[in-house]
């Protein structure tokens, strides 16, 4: 009788924790950290052809600004993603810039995950369909988009990570798309900082 006392008890417990634990307080934690820095690894996977190109370097994660991604490996290359535009560096240092219009899908992961880490989910919700899962310290957010052309083309984006009392990090972010192929990036070393370097600057100058 003790034991399933304690037993029921534990679940009790364990279930006020999840039940504490939300997507608005998993933003508000990520949009707390100004500044993220680590490694990643992205693997791009081809239904057609049954294979996944993969590539490795390092990330910048600014709150109020958006993402950057400094490849390495196999080609050297950045991108930067913001919520109102996309800007790619090749080795020779040329830099591209594609504006958020101009691409639908590229405009919903970048508004969707801008929203995520800046701590404004309404903005999220008025494009996706928010599913938030929390068991332990790891927490994920499915986001099925609204728009009935990007629905076309994509099924949902996926973003998860840990949760602690002393920080909040994203782990893991995916593409999945309607004809089989998906895009993985792994998040992983995170450091954090208050300010940008000069050269992280240059591709937000539209955002400062």
């Amino acid at each position: 009788m003790k034991k399933n006392f304690l037993i029921l008890l534990a679940a009790v417990f364990t279930n006020a924790i999840f039940a504490q634990t939300n997507l608005q307080q998993v933003s508000d934690a990520l949009s707390k950290n100004k500044i993220t820095r680590g490694e990643f690894s992205l693997e791009r996977f081809s239904a057609k052809a049954n294979r996944a190109l993969k590539s490795s370097g390092n990330f910048t994660i600014a709150s109020e600004h958006g993402m950057i991604y400094f490849t390495q490996n196999p080609i050297k290359t950045t991108q930067a993603v913001t919520k109102n535009f996309m800007l790619t560096e090749n080795a020779r240092g040329k830099r591209t810039k594609i504006q958020g219009g101009e691409n639908k899908i590229y405009s919903q992961m970048a508004a969707l995950t801008s929203a995520l880490f800046s701590g404004d989910l309404a903005a999220a919700e008025q494009n996706a369909q928010l599913d938030f899962s929390y068991q332990g310290k790891n927490w994920q957010v499915e986001l099925f988009p609204r728009d009935a052309s990007i629905k076309a083309m994509l099924e949902k984006i996926t973003i998860a990570g840990t949760f602690s009392d002393e920080t909040c990090v994203a782990t893991e972010m995916r593409m999945v798309f309607k004809n089989g192929d998906s895009t993985l990036y792994q998040l992983r070393e995170h450091e954090f900082f208050d300010t940008l370097t000069n050269d992280e600057k240059s591709f937000f100058e539209e955002n400062l």
